[in-house]
């Protein structure tokens, strides 16, 4: 990989389609950060930003997919709650992401780490977002020792045999090639929300969920595996360039920088250009 100075405008017309803007932030709330995709999403759409790759982890919460739109509680095992139009499981909130992403019901948490993507206007199919996470993850278990993980119920999810470990969903739009979300990765140990819900749908009393610090027996920092994925991320796609910037960290997008001044956040950035 190489590192290099930030030296063209990132919003340079020139520049703005093969540009990746890259941060990890803390912890986070799931439903303002879902407003923040919002946002992104369409200023990507119209070409006002570059891509965005972000990494974060969120206060607890579950957030539904297209396919749980019709009957929330489909994917629960145990009863909902609903206050004021406002849903919950045993007073963990639960989110809806439509239009934002596809798949069924999963938790977000401290313990789990989120990758968004927020690309478009690139020569990418669904099947590409798959191919090159799934090569990311790949590589990085393998560095970690865990082995290649598997699929199981026909799903893109990556398991270890029957207890899934990460879980993906996006959105696509064609004509622009616009993709959305990513994948979320179970890095910590505490994984009793998972037990109230069939994780993406899939309703097998068998399938569980593990993590990286019960299949190793270690902890992991999600901010380390973060950046650990950010430089497979570039490995995996060869015709992009990690670049940088040697400079005080503002995003040049008034929404991203309002989120993270905000929340008290403060982000790395780096940027992918095209070699």
């Amino acid at each position: 990989m190489r590192v290099q100075l930030l030296q063209p405008n990132p919003l340079d017309p020139e520049h703005i389609d093969h540009t990746v803007l890259y941060a990890i932030l803390p912890e986070c709330d799931f439903a303002g950060f879902l407003k923040l995709q919002q946002r992104l999403w369409q200023l990507r759409y119209r070409q006002k930003i570059p891509q965005i790759l972000i990494f974060t982890t969120h206060h607890p919460c579950y957030s539904l997919g297209s396919r749980d739109r019709n009957n929330p509680a489909r994917y629960f095992k145990v009863p909902i709650q609903e206050d004021g139009g406002a849903l919950s499981c045993n007073g963990i909130p639960i989110v809806p992401t439509v239009p934002l992403r596809g798949g069924g019901v999963t938790y977000h948490g401290p313990e789990v780490l989120g990758c968004y993507t927020i690309f478009g206007h690139l020569p990418y199919t669904p099947g590409n977002y798959f191919e090159f996470s799934n090569l990311t993850l790949e590589i990085f278990f393998l560095s970690i020792g865990l082995g290649r993980p598997t699929h199981y119920d026909s799903t893109p999810d990556l398991w270890i045999a029957n207890k899934k470990l990460v879980s993906m969903a996006i959105r696509y739009r064609t004509g622009q090639n616009m993709v959305c979300y990513g994948f979320d990765l179970n890095v910590g140990g505490n994984l009793t929300p998972f037990a109230s819900i069939y994780p993406c749908g899939v309703v097998d009393e068998k399938a569980g969920v593990t993590s990286l610090e019960q299949e190793l027996y270690r902890s992991f920092d999600p901010k380390d595996v973060a950046e650990h994925l950010s430089t497979g991320m570039a490995d995996a796609l060869p015709d992009l360039t990690f670049v940088q910037s040697d400079e005080e960290a503002l995003l040049p997008m008034r929404e991203l920088e309002e989120f993270i001044e905000e929340s008290s956040l403060s982000g790395t950035l780096l940027r992918i250009n095209a070699s």
